[in-house]
């Protein structure tokens, strides 16, 4: 997960939120973390 969130130039904790489908992470970010997988 800690690759996924540098590649993405996010935090981890963003990148788990992402990943649970937490609406409290943006479209655009989401978009960048799911690229990064």
């Amino acid at each position: 997960m800690a690759d996924v969130a540098h590649r993405a130039e996010v935090s981890a904790m963003t990148v788990s939120r992402a990943l649970n489908g937490s609406n409290s992470v943006s479209a655009a970010t989401r978009e960048k973390i799911m690229s990064a997988v």
